[in-house]
């Protein structure tokens, strides 16, 4: 639950209940106040307890995710017990965690909120445990072996280049450092491990990484 005061809120008017409703909108729009109206209208308003001058809000949650170990996005929320394999590769679906059994943290819905949006994020760590998903481990081991088949590479370098791509895929304090050893290492790497770590940054590296790789 989240309070705020009433008069920061969205618009207020009286539900079918006799209590007061708020918009929702201005949560997620600089221009919540003109579509609050239409939370009447189409009914994607939602009702909240207001106490003196506070509205005490719902928080929201997030739905499950269901992806295939090979990395294909199948679905998210709905019947998790759906699509026991991949369409795309046949491979096995999941949707928790393998190590802590935490659920694929997939879609955050709020009620009253209308959400539009096409969801196929695929997660690279889980968020209670910190394990690799499947997928990742397939991509980390693929990349690892390609690196040290490299043969302009010292050891030590295959090495660093191994643990900067790992690092690049998440977001952290590093992320820069990391981008600068990945970028010098790919650089000097033969061509076609260049283009290997091309392809592997644009496809999981960070929205941060890539501002850096890519500006």
């Amino acid at each position: 639950r989240v309070r705020m005061p009433a008069h920061e809120g969205g618009h207020l008017f009286d539900g079918e209940d006799g209590r007061q409703c708020v918009c929702v909108h201005w949560f997620v729009a600089p221009f919540g106040r003109i579509f609050c109206s239409l939370c009447r209208i189409f009914g994607v308003g939602e009702t909240y307890q207001i106490r003196g001058r506070e509205v005490i809000f719902k928080m929201g949650y997030y739905e499950t995710s269901i992806i295939c170990t090979a990395g294909h996005f199948i679905s998210s929320g709905g019947n998790i017990q759906a699509n026991k394999f991949c369409r795309d590769c046949g491979a096995p679906t999941i949707n928790a965690c393998q190590n802590c059994n935490t659920p694929i943290r997939g879609r955050y819905v709020m009620d009253g909120v209308l959400d539009l949006t096409n969801y196929s994020y695929v997660p690279s760590y889980c968020h209670e445990c910190g394990t690799p998903y499947p997928w990742t481990e397939k991509l980390l081991e693929k990349t690892r072996k390609l690196i040290f088949l490299d043969d302009v590479l010292t050891e030590q370098e295959k090495l660093d280049l191994f643990d900067s791509a790992k690092n690049i895929m998440i977001e952290s304090e590093s992320t820069s450092v990391d981008v600068s050893i990945f970028k010098r290492l790919s650089n000097k790497a033969s061509d076609f491990l260049k283009d290997a770590m091309y392809k592997f940054a644009v496809d999981v590296a960070s929205e941060t990484a890539k501002k850096l790789l890519f500006p």
